[in-house]
Order: structure tokens, then sequence, then C-alpha cells
């Protein structure tokens, strides 16, 4: 019985160790790999016609992909490692609603 006892709390112990010392990752933690370096995602304010936005979109240097959804925004490719530049590039124009890198999320 006693020696029952023993490697009940002995196995008790190493677990909390276990959880102890197991590394874990916070929800919120940042990776290398957080947005698509070569994209970013720009809505345009409902009021800007197709001309307007194709030429900013040459002014910058982006080239549309797709549209998301029904929502309007669209999926812009530009120069790899360029997103923060090309992402102020467009809020610096009163068309834009937003301009954002296309982040990348994991479930």
């Amino acid at each position: 019985m006693i020696n029952t006892f023993k490697k009940i709390i002995f196995l008790v112990v190493l677990l909390i160790v276990a959880i102890f010392f197991s590394k874990t990752t916070p929800v919120n933690s940042q990776s290398p790999d957080k947005y698509v370096p070569d994209q970013i995602i720009v809505k345009f304010k409902a009021t800007t016609d197709k001309n307007e936005q194709t030429k900013l979109h040459t002014e910058i240097g982006g080239v549309v992909q797709s549209e998301i959804g029904k929502s309007g925004a669209l999926l812009v490719k530009i120069a790899s490692g360029r997103v923060d530049e090309k992402i102020k590039a467009y809020k610096n124009n009163s068309q834009i609603l937003y301009a954002e890198p296309n982040f990348i999320v994991k479930a």
C-alpha cells in the first residue's frame, strides 16, 4: 500500500514538473511569417471609380489579383518585402478606406 502511494506521489510530481517546464506559445506571439510578404489588402471608398483605382495601382506599383468576397476589398500583389511602404502609399490617398497586410491566420 505504501509502495503504491509513493508511485502515485512520484507520478503526480513528475506530471507537475513536466507541465511547468513544457514550452508554451502565447496566442498572440509574433512569428516571422505573420503576413504574406508580397500581398496587401486594399479597399477603396465606394465613390472611387475603376479608372481612379487603376491609376492609383499603377502609380504605387500594385497589381490586383482578386476581389475578396463581396466586401469590395482587393488582394493586391506588390514587390516582395515592401508591405509597409506600399500600405503607407495607399493610405496617403484620400480614396482609400483601408490598406493592410494580408495576415496569415493559423487556427
